[in-house]
């Protein structure tokens, strides 16, 4: 009858518990960077439109109220351009609007400078929100990453019956191959270290480790028991006592 150490309920689940993390995280970028930090900056602009602001001037103004809408905007109307007219180059159609809503100014100073020009601290700039976004698709793909760990990690196991030991990784050691059972560190860190003879007559070694596979004791006394010409390593008995007078 196989004995079986299946992997730890703990580290079954902590990948699980890294994508849910991610997620959790994924969602609240995702949240500011398209819904969130575009509507402050709308409400920035709708508050800048207003007549008489006090601090912004009449051209700011002007300005304000092109404002299209953040998701409506482009890059270029957003972070601006010095000189929109390229002499030789035709205008875009872009070009032509920003210059019509400036009553012919050729100096678009852009939404974003504008705002933060006239200390409008809630405002986001398209790097800050764009910066949101590429957040989402990084921990998103760590979330991934954590489920394909999941998947590579819930059913490992380490198996023992009465023809030799099975690792993790599917290798089959026979009994008669272990030539050395290392328990020094079983009590004090919690794994055993095994050398072994490979099918190619190479020395190899394993370690076999209790805080990531449950019931791995009884794997332990079963290969005590069926590698008896291995040599046990066992940790040194506890010093007497110092005796006193």
């Amino acid at each position: 009858m196989a004995i079986v150490a299946p992997i730890s309920t703990w580290e079954k689940r902590r990948p699980l518990v890294l994508a849910v993390i991610c997620v959790l995280v994924a969602a609240w970028f995702a949240y500011d960077g398209w819904y969130g930090w575009p509507a402050a900056d709308n409400a920035v602009y709708k508050k800048m439109q207003q007549p008489g602001l006090q601090g912004v001037g009449r051209q700011a103004r002007r300005i304000a109220l092109t404002w299209p809408g953040w998701h409506q905007a482009t890059t270029r109307q957003l972070m601006g351009s010095k000189d929109i007219i390229t002499p030789g180059k035709p205008p875009s159609r872009e070009d032509k609007a920003i210059v019509r809503a400036l009553d012919g100014g050729n100096n678009f100073i852009g939404f974003d400078k504008l705002a933060y020009k006239y200390h409008f601290s809630q405002y986001h700039t398209v790097t800050d929100i764009y910066n949101q976004r590429w957040i989402v698709l990084g921990v998103g793909i760590v979330a991934l990453l954590g489920l394909f760990w999941y998947q590579r990690v819930r059913n490992r196991k380490i198996q023992a019956d009465e023809t030799g030991l099975v690792l993790a990784n599917g290798q089959v050691i026979p009994w008669s191959k272990i030539k050395v059972i290392d328990n020094v560190r079983w009590h004090s860190k919690g794994f055993v270290r095994i050398t072994y003879t490979s099918p190619e007559n190479q020395e190899k070694n394993a370690v076999l480790d209790g805080t990531l596979y449950e019931n791995l004791s009884a794997v332990l006394e079963l290969m005590a028991e069926r590698a008896d010409q291995a040599q046990m390593i066992s940790p040194a008995p506890p010093a007497p006592p110092d005796v006193r007078s």
